[in-house]
């Protein structure tokens, strides 16, 4: 019995690495699950052309900036104001999203800085001016997390009112931050120049 479980586990494990590897297979750029836990392609993408890289930095935000809760549940400028409470679990849940907002960026970041190799001068530079605009971001949200950490038992004793308008003030800098980077992918195929 242990030699079939051996056996077949030995060729389960010779079936993926054929899977993974390919037959000597041209390798592509595929796009990762975001695991959350920040691993990285081992393989810089192959930057031939200004398409490719805007495609390359449209699948890596995808990958790193969907499903957040700050754009959805802790976004104060969208929540139905009547269904927010002033508790704990929102400014938990706030900081926490937060954090998972920085853990993308970083991983986004780390992706382009480790993986984006291009010769051409403009896929360089947007490469350069999405990375400070990712730095930019991170500062925006170390500042947020600082005033929710620093502020967090006067938070509790607010109005509700003035629990939400408080918010809305500490999320300000960094949702402006975001929506830059935002625009800055999303119009990259303009940017250069690419029809």
């Amino acid at each position: 019995m242990n030699k079939r479980i051996k056996a077949l586990t030995l060729a389960a494990v010779a079936a993926m690495v054929v899977n993974f590897y390919g037959c000597g297979e041209e390798k592509t750029v595929q796009p990762q699950e975001n695991s959350g836990t920040g691993a990285q392609s081992s393989e810089a993408a192959s930057i031939s052309s200004k398409e490719d890289y805007a495609n390359y930095l449209e699948d890596r935000a995808n990958v790193y900036l969907t499903d957040l809760k700050i754009d959805t549940d802790y976004d104060f400028n969208k929540l139905d104001e009547a269904k927010v409470e002033v508790s704990e679990d929102m400014v938990t849940g706030t900081k926490t999203s937060y954090e998972d907002l920085r853990q993308g960026l970083e991983n986004l970041k780390t992706d382009l800085e480790t993986n984006v190799k291009s010769d051409d001068a403009e896929v360089k530079k947007m490469n350069a001016d999405v990375i400070a605009s990712i730095d930019k971001n991170l500062a925006e949200i170390n500042k947020a997390h600082e005033s929710l950490d620093k502020d967090s038992d006067s938070l509790l004793k607010k109005s509700k009112d003035d629990f939400i308008s408080t918010m809305k003030d500490i999320e300000k800098a960094p949702r402006a931050a975001k929506d830059e980077l935002t625009k800055m992918i999303n119009d990259a195929k303009n940017t250069l120049g690419i029809k």
